[in-house]
């Protein structure tokens, strides 16, 4: 940073004028300026400037804030403020892909070449388009928003960040044969678990977390307001992913009968839960779907290889559009937060919307067209007879053939 006496021409007055220009660098290494009429002016703006800068790096002899200590404190709040399994994503996204590269480097020397550079890297390594994507915006670019919130950088660089075009992953959910096969696959004590979760399109956690007093038999209905925390080893429950995640959903007659049959065999486990290990433990999510869920769709038959659980919940959510239930009753059995969710995630399984949109032109065309006829059935018997000329100011027709067509 340094300061410029520019000199000018003279006043009116006669006495010599000047300006003063500040010179500096920002955080991306662009050089700046800035003028001043006034030599004061000029002087509190440098000073500001340094002041500033000894900021960014952290104050004389503490160093740079490095990218790695404000990832730490977005973590710590992250932590404290989202689901558990939301955190587990964060640091693992951070541990593996984030922090190898920027750990220590000092956030305000992060230019946007560097994004643009790692980025790069992250697709050369394979990564999918929609992993980068999650990756960038949901973790690197929310810390980086922090620094700037914290007045550690003065201009982000996420800026024109060129990213591969995102693939939506086909939705393909089972059948009601599939889901049968997967329920006759598992051990006895989990079938009416997935056929609990096709029935109900509850998660894998809500139906973990289930006990007897949610259900309720003269309605037959299941209250669905709290689930099985991850990895717990005693039963600690925790709110759905969202307000609209408790509702109360109806059960089938198939559903119920799994519930009864399962009932009668297994005894409840602590807090009244219906589903629990074999020793009467609470279920672990991780360790139910590598003893249990991937040894069952290795043997069940006719059911695609890489099946998961949560795919009974599309199956749930596409037996329902078969019976043209509206999106809106869909998205509250679903527990979505709004319709929009609901159809970006769904709406291509509505497959009558073509035929209904077919149907309804054709019929008010063929309706339009049986009309035309008629009238033109009726013009055609009360033309007159052979060939008449022209008159001023009509129209007359002349002789028609088997194929009415006018001859002049």
């Amino acid at each position: 940073m340094s300061i410029v006496t520019i000199p000018l021409k003279p006043g009116p007055t006669g006495l010599p004028r000047c300006s003063y220009r500040v010179y500096w660098r920002d955080p991306g290494g662009r050089q700046r300026s800035k003028s001043f009429r006034d030599s004061g002016d000029a002087a509190a703006f440098d000073l500001q400037l340094a002041l500033d800068r000894d900021r960014l790096r952290g104050g004389a002899g503490d160093g740079p804030t490095t990218f790695g200590a404000v990832a730490a404190r977005w973590l710590a709040v992250k932590a404290a403020t989202k689901r558990e399994s939301t955190v587990v994503f964060y640091e693992s996204t951070l541990r593996n892909h984030v922090l190898p590269a920027f750990a220590h480097v000092p956030v305000g020397a992060i230019t946007r070449s560097d994004v643009q550079d790692w980025i790069n890297t992250l697709s050369a390594k394979g990564l999918a388009a929609n992993t980068i994507r999650q990756i960038y915006r949901a973790v690197f670019k929310a810390i980086i928003a922090l620094a700037l919130d914290d007045e550690l950088i003065a201009r982000t660089p996420c800026r024109r960040i060129e990213l591969r075009a995102a693939t939506k992953a086909e939705l393909r959910p089972l059948t009601a044969e599939q889901v049968m096969a997967m329920a006759a696959a598992v051990r006895p004590r989990y079938r009416a678990m997935v056929i609990l979760a096709a029935c109900t399109g509850m998660r894998w956690s809500e139906i973990a977390g289930l006990t007897l007093d949610r259900i309720d038999w003269q309605t037959r209905t299941v209250t669905v307001d709290r689930q099985l925390k991850r990895n717990a080893t005693t039963p600690i429950f925790t709110p759905p992913k969202s307000k609209a995640g408790i509702r109360t959903l109806p059960m089938s007659a198939v559903a119920i009968a799994e519930l009864l049959l399962h009932l009668s065999q297994y005894p409840l486990g602590p807090a009244g839960l219906l589903f629990t290990t074999p020793v009467g433990t609470v279920l672990n999510q991780n360790n139910w779907r590598r003893r249990e869920w991937n040894r069952a769709r290795t043997w069940a038959y006719g059911v695609p290889r890489d099946v998961t659980f949560h795919r009974l919940r599309h199956t749930y959510a596409s037996l329902l559009i078969d019976q043209n239930v509206h999106s809106k009753v869909l998205q509250v059995r679903l527990g979505h937060a709004s319709a929009a969710e609901t159809m970006d995630t769904y709406g291509h399984l509505y497959p009558d919307a073509d035929r209904t949109t077919r149907i309804a032109i054709d019929t008010a065309f063929r309706v339009a067209s049986n009309v035309a006829e008629n009238v033109a059935y009726g013009f055609h018997r009360g033309r007159p007879s052979g060939r008449t000329r022209r008159s001023r100011g009509r129209c007359s027709w002349g002789a028609w053939d088997s194929n009415p067509q006018p001859t002049d």
